[in-house]
């Protein structure tokens, strides 16, 4: 037997194999009794044995009573290859109806630099994240739980989870709810999705901020809503652009934090937006997008507080909070819909993993979690102060600055149409991230950047606005030029 690290009954196995597929021992020929092979080989006879054994299970040879041991009629690895006669090169292609996706759907930019670089939008401090902590519940959770948590799941989620979800947000966003009202899902665009399949129907008319988060455009188009546009103003939703619109099915609305232009909806707004949608028998989707980080003010209350009818379905997510590849979110849902929107996720999207259910709990039971966004606001409170002062100090003084006092981002508002498509690709050349505001219009778009700072360190946010600023300056003159 030839010389090598591996056993000698892998070694003989390994040989006879390969006798058997490149065909010199053929199909039907029968294999040297194990007596014989191993005084041939000089090896013992249970080296032989165990090596026939393994072919026999895996469909290379089988041993007949009375007769012996023979080569296989069928090959076991021809069941895993696709014959090369099957491949035809200008096959005949079906024509097959499809739905056109392209307008809904948001395809991510090929030439982006990585996800979490300086001013990406939506990406939070990861330097700042109290990883070793997360790894010891991580793995003290998984001894606590360990055959629990291996198993399929509740489609609502874990029930510890939902109850720190409930307890937190009655206490720091003014909502009313139980944990039976808490439903987990893989982020808020899961939920957006799942909301969307189970109220819209084709046609349905929904109203949308504008400009607007994408994704939630793109989710309801996709379950076949005609989106209308409510413009947004520096207070957030326009309510009195509703008052004109009949038949509204649903209306999303970003009222803690809007996207992208960073405004809080006044209290006396949202009443008028519940009064409104009581009147209309509307839905609204309240996305509580980065309500934890105020840094001027406590957060005004939710709506789903604030609302005494059972038409609000708030959404959270702890992608902003903790980091995004956890990938968890929640929805809070009437009553009424929590056995529908289970059913719903159940049926499409399955089972959803435990274990990061049980460390967020647990992470959240032990008080860690509100520490954290706790530091967090401190942090981004620094990080946006630096940012406007920076662009302020460096900017014209005719481009508006929209935020800067909630959040982890703010926008950059030109007054002259520019392409701020091109200003983004220039930026990222120079190693930065941004978003163009442009695209999250729906009609009569403005120019713009939306500069995330969660990400981004104070050294960076100088180093990008030194970056940017000359970029800008060129954009400006080369429309200048064209006028």
């Amino acid at each position: 037997m030839p010389s090598s690290e591996s056993p000698l009954y892998r070694q003989f196995y390994q040989h006879l194999k390969q006798l058997i597929l490149s065909g010199e021992l053929k199909r039907e020929t029968q294999i040297p009794s194990t007596r014989l092979l191993a005084e041939t080989l000089g090896v013992s006879r249970n080296t032989v044995i165990t090596a026939i054994d393994q072919l026999a299970a895996e469909g290379y040879v089988e041993a007949r009573r009375g007769a012996g041991v023979f080569v296989c009629m069928d090959n076991p690895d021809a069941f895993f290859q696709i014959p090369v006669q099957t491949i035809k090169s200008g096959a005949e292609k079906l024509t097959l109806p499809l739905i056109n996706i392209n307008a809904q759907v948001i395809k991510p930019s090929a030439t982006a630099p990585a996800s979490n670089s300086a001013f990406s939008v939506g990406v939070p401090d990861l330097d700042a994240f109290p990883f070793a902590l997360w790894r010891k519940i991580y793995a003290s959770t998984f001894r606590e739980y360990s055959q629990r948590l291996l198993g399929y799941g509740d489609p609502l989620g874990l029930a510890e989870l939902r109850t720190e979800i409930s307890r937190y947000v009655q206490t720091s966003r003014g909502v009313r709810c139980t944990p039976g009202q808490v439903l987990i899902t893989t982020g808020a665009q899961q939920g957006l999705d799942l909301v969307s399949r189970m109220l819209i129907r084709a046609g349905d008319k929904v109203a949308v901020e504008d400009p607007g988060y994408r994704g939630a455009r793109s989710a309801f188009s996709m379950a076949g809503a005609n989106l209308t546009s409510i413009p947004v103003t520096t207070a957030g939703l326009d309510v009195s652009a509703l008052a004109s619109l009949q038949d509204v099915k649903l209306v999303y609305t970003t009222p803690a934090h809007q996207y992208p232009n960073a405004a809080a909806l006044p209290v006396n707004t949202r009443l008028a937006l519940l009064g409104w949608a009581k009147k209309s028998q509307c839905w609204i989707i309240e996305d509580d997008y980065d309500s934890e980080f105020q840094f001027e003010s406590r957060p005004i209350p939710s709506l789903q507080g604030l609302s005494q009818h059972d038409n609000v379905i708030y959404v959270g997510s702890f992608s902003k909070t903790l980091f995004p590849a956890l990938r968890l979110g929640y929805l809070i849902l009437p009553v009424d819909l929590v056995e529908k929107a289970c059913g719903v996720k159940h049926s499409v999207y399955g089972a959803q993993p435990t274990l990061e259910q049980a460390v967020t709990a647990k992470f959240m039971q032990q008080g860690h979690f509100l520490t954290h966004l706790k530091r967090m606001r401190s942090i981004y409170g620094k990080k946006s102060r630096a940012l406007v002062h920076t662009l302020r100090r460096n900017l014209p003084e005719e481009i508006n600055i929209l935020g800067g006092k909630s959040g982890m981002h703010l926008v950059i508002e030109f007054k002259e149409k520019i392409d701020d498509q091109k200003l983004v690709n220039s930026f990222k050349q120079a190693g930065f991230n941004a978003a163009p505001l442009s695209q999250h219009y729906l009609s009569h778009p403005r120019s713009g950047l939306i500069l995330g700072y969660g990400c981004a360190s104070l050294e960076q946010i100088e180093e990008g606005v030194m970056a940017l600023a000359p970029l800008i300056k060129i954009a400006i003159r080369q429309k200048l030029r064209h006028v």
